[in-house]
């Protein structure tokens, strides 16, 4: 058994590295391939090893040592119509996604859990000479939760589970930034930088959770997880477009001309940069109904803090002082401009939000199932200030699935392996068009999002 586990850690490990899936909004709703297929709405029931996600408390009614391995496959799309040109743009970006998970309970009623997973992600590329570059090209975040959880059973069929969250968090955020004065507007060319800023943190977090099964037929589940911080640090940097700005030259401070190349590199320089931001506070509810043996249904109704949540702010190490020594010297006091972009950001405008979940269960046959869901997620932004950053929309989600529960055996003769499971979904997510009410940037946004995926468990 322990070369059997081992082989599959192993494979865990190299299946970790694929790219993280994204949302057109930033919450994503598939945890784990089971749940996925009943579209989230799992906290009431929780009997798998992605219990560890959904509410940890669950694991206390597992059993033996569990390996949970998910794997999904998504297209999101999201596009901009613009009222000023008339024309549609796109950001389609396609990813992959593995989530795992460990439970082991070394005694009656008490069970450890580990898991990987990725809650709060986005991702979105625009086409870079779109009219809505100056606020963004292409944006990415990802947050990567290692939770390690702990569950018992405080009386028979009531349960408590903790869990403590070490956050990796990636932010990149590409956008054009103009380079304007009176002194180059004999250029007819549009002159700007590419700011492409990149940054890298952790952060430290806490989740719980309750468990009772009341009976056979009816079970209730809570979940609370606990808002958390971050100052990410990397780098800002500046890359020239694709334009031919060689020959433009301006006259300088000693009379002689100087090009607006150097004067572009020489005003924007590499900086060192911190990200500030916070991953929202979240309270589940969920009831688990069985009013017939085959037959399971499920609700939950989640709300999450968005309000003080995830601002989009870097912020340059020198904000206070002299971001270009260089430029200073030389031309500053001449053009009349000082480097001025020490602050970039956006104004996303969250706000909290209630999201509700719907999903069914029916037993084809003792070891065959077939699953289904349907959820409501409200847009988190005010006032349909809808940003390209993070294009967050009213959404509808529906979702089918097939799962086995059962003995697994062995190839070469009726020996019981272990006890196994497998599952496969398909999600689909949609909006109705939305216009922002962003000043300049009206675009009338759609979004829709296709993932489909599988998960793999044994139980040893």
């Amino acid at each position: 058994m322990k070369k059997k586990i081992s082989l599959y850690i192993v494979t865990l490990i190299i299946l970790t590295s694929a790219r993280q899936l994204s949302a057109t909004g930033f919450a994503i709703y598939e945890m784990g391939a089971r749940a996925a297929a009943l579209a989230g709405a799992f906290t009431a029931k929780a009997d798998d090893a992605s219990a560890i996600s959904y509410n940890p408390a669950g694991l206390a009614f597992l059993d033996g040592f569990r390996i949970k391995t998910n794997i999904q496959y998504g297209t999101l799309k999201a596009s901009a119509f613009s009222p000023y040109t008339e024309t549609s743009f796109m950001s389609n970006p396609m990813q992959i996604q593995g989530l795992h998970y460990i439970a082991w309970s070394p005694l009656k009623d008490i069970t450890f859990g580990f898991g990987r997973f990725t809650p709060y992600s986005t991702d979105t590329e625009w086409n870079g000479d779109w009219p809505g570059n100056r606020i963004c090209v292409s944006s990415r975040f990802a947050s990567i939760y290692l939770r390690s959880a702990l569950a018992v059973k405080l009386l028979p069929g009531l349960a408590l589970g903790v869990g403590m969250d070490v956050i990796l968090s990636r932010a990149e955020w590409s956008h054009n930034i103009d380079f304007q004065h009176e002194s180059f507007s004999q250029s007819n060319i549009p002159l700007y930088m590419d700011s492409r800023h990149h940054t890298q943190g952790t952060g430290i977090g806490f989740v719980s959770g309750l468990m009772w099964k009341i009976g056979k037929r009816l079970q209730i589940g809570g979940k609370y997880q606990h808002k958390v911080n971050f100052n990410s640090t990397g780098s800002n940097t500046f890359h020239e477009p694709f334009l031919n700005i060689s020959s433009i030259s301006v006259p300088g401070p000693d009379g002689r001309l100087v090009s607006m190349y150097k004067l572009m590199r020489s005003f924007y320089k590499v900086q060192d940069i911190t990200f500030k931001t916070s991953l929202p506070r979240e309270i589940v509810v969920g009831i688990m109904l069985m009013p017939m043996d085959r037959l399971t249904l499920l609700l939950d109704l989640q709300w999450t803090q968005w309000s003080e949540a995830m601002k989009w702010e870097f912020q340059a190490d020198k904000s206070g002082g002299d971001l270009s020594p260089e430029f200073m010297e030389g031309y500053a006091d001449f053009f009349g401009i000082t480097p001025d972009y020490a602050i970039q950001s956006a104004d996303l405008s969250w706000k909290d939000t209630w999201n509700i979940k719907f999903g069914m269960e029916f037993h084809l046959s003792n070891e065959v199932l077939f699953r289904a869901g349907y959820a409501s997620h409200p847009s988190a932004v005010k006032d349909n200030a809808i940003h390209p950053i993070i294009p967050d929309l009213d959404k509808n989600l529906i979702s089918l699935g097939f799962g086995y529960a059962g003995p697994l055996f062995s190839i070469w003769d009726d020996t019981k392996l272990n006890d196994f499971s497998f599952d496969i979904f398909v999600q689909y997510m949609f909006s109705k068009d939305e216009t922002s009410s962003l000043p300049g940037y009206e675009f009338t946004f759609d979004t829709d999002r296709l993932v489909i995926g599988l998960g793999v468990g044994f139980v040893f």
